[in-house]
C-alpha cells in the first residue's frame, strides 16, 4: 500500500496476520500490530440476526469447526464455532465488528491523538448488506467515540 503523505510503502495486515495465526481473529490482529502493520484489512459478514462479524467467507467451513452459511446463523450459533482449532489454536471465537474495533483501538493504535491512524474497510457481497454494514459500523464508531469522551480520552478523530 502506498502512502503518499509518508512517501513510503506501508504494510497491510490482510485478515490480521493470517500466515501465522488463524485469520480474522483477535489474536491474529494483535500479532499483526506486534509486527508493526500500518493498516489492518478485514471483511465483514452479517449474521441472520443482523450482527456484523469479522469473516472473509460466506461459509464458515474453511476457517472454523462448523459448516454452513454465515447469513443463516445467529450470533449465538457463530460464537459456538471454534475459529482456531483447524490451525492449532483451539478455543478462538469469531469476533464481532465491535470486538475487532475495540481491539484495534486498545491494542493496535492506542496513540490515536492527532488523527485517525487506522483504516477500516468494509466488504460486503450484497448492496443491502453493504448499506446495513456501513450504518451499523458508523453507529458503533460513534458510540465508541462518545464513551471515550465520557472517560475524558481523546476522540477517535483526534479532536480534543
Amino acid at each position: 500500500m502506498w502512502d503518499q503523505n509518508k512517501e513510503k510503502l506501508g504494510v497491510t495486515g490482510h485478515r490480521g496476520c493470517k500466515d501465522y495465526m488463524p485469520e480474522n481473529t483477535l489474536i491474529s490482529f494483535r500479532e499483526a500490530f506486534r509486527l508493526g502493520v500500518d493498516v489492518l484489512e478485514f471483511d465483514i459478514q452479517l449474521t441472520r440476526d443482523d450482527v456484523m462479524i469479522v469473516m472473509h467467507d460466506n461459509m464458515v467451513d474453511r476457517t472454523t469447526d462448523g459448516t454452513g452459511d454465515v447469513h443463516f446463523k445467529t450470533l449465538a450459533e457463530i460464537k459456538q464455532l471454534d475459529a482456531g482449532v483447524k490451525f492449532g489454536f483451539p478455543g478462538l471465537r469469531i469476533p464481532t465488528l465491535r470486538e475487532a474495533l475495540e481491539c484495534i483501538v486498545k491494542d493496535g493504535y492506542p496513540e490515536l491523538d492527532e488523527k485517525k491512524e487506522f483504516i477500516f474497510k468494509v466488504l460486503s457481497n450484497e448492496e443491502t448488506q453493504f448499506n446495513k454494514t456501513i450504518d451499523q459500523g458508523l453507529r458503533i464508531l460513534g458510540e465508541m467515540e462518545d464513551a471515550m469522551q465520557d472517560e475524558g480520552k481523546t476522540q477517535l478523530d483526534g479532536a480534543s
